[in-house]
């Protein structure tokens, strides 16, 4: 023990020390941490760089993309295709419109509402027995043809329902008629004692949104004396 203490001296002593807590510390540090015990928590920022990323290993589902910026030679890459392809469509659109339409706003051309054609013909057309018909309804207006016989004279007549005012001004076996009349009302048109005669005019009529004309050419003719035989053309148009 004397000889042990012989040898011993302070320098001794503190390296003895070092090398023990050296060697101790390190064993230490590879013992003490157990195993999937290093966590987010435990590393520092900025401790995991690309270098330290495997490759491949960081897959979409891992990327939030709304941090992602555009690759700038492609930033209006998708816009650009989509709206040269509507504006492409949109040019294709205008050009069929301007090519069925001559150019005209559809508003510009008249419906299949606003007109109207009439084309009758009635034959055994008796006092008992006439011949009526509503021949024409535009917009609020019914037009009522009538083929009778008045025991001898026959002829042919048009009625106006539904309007506020009507006029007409035509040509009956050579004379000019025309007039005026308020609300529900009816023209004889021609009127023949035997052999075919006609007339050929214009009514002009008015509803609470529109003016109609109707341009007519009506015959009548009586092949016997209790008979009267009819015919009715006409066009109309609703504005």
């Amino acid at each position: 023990m004397r000889s042990l203490r012989r040898h011993l001296s302070y320098a001794n002593v503190i390296s003895t020390a070092c090398l023990f807590l050296l060697l101790g510390g390190v064993a230490y540090a590879a013992t003490a941490l157990p195993k999937n015990s290093v966590g987010t928590p435990q590393l520092k920022k900025g401790a995991v760089t690309g270098a330290k990323i495997k490759d491949g290993t960081i897959t979409g589902a891992k990327i939030n993309s709304s941090t992602l910026g555009i690759v700038p030679a492609a930033a209006n890459a998708d816009r650009a295709t989509s709206a040269s392809a509507a504006d492409e469509a949109k040019h294709a659109l205008i050009a069929d419109n301007a090519a069925a339409l001559g150019g005209i706003a559809p508003g510009g051309f008249v419906q299949s509402s606003q007109v109207g054609f009439i084309d009758r013909v009635y034959n055994g057309c008796t006092s008992v027995l006439p011949c009526k018909e509503d021949v024409l309804k535009i917009d609020t207006v019914t037009l009522r043809a009538s083929c009778e016989n008045a025991a001898g004279p026959g002829g042919i007549s048009l009625k106006v329902i539904g309007a506020e005012r009507f006029g007409y001004s035509f040509i009956s076996k050579g004379e000019n008629r025309q007039g005026f009349f308020v609300g529900e009302e009816g023209v004889v048109l021609v009127v023949s004692n035997g052999a075919e005669v006609g007339a050929s005019g214009t009514f002009v009529i008015r509803t609470n949104s529109r003016i109609i004309s109707l341009d007519f050419t009506a015959t009548a003719q009586v092949p016997s004396i209790n008979t009267t035989a009819c015919r009715l053309y006409a066009t109309a148009l609703a504005v």
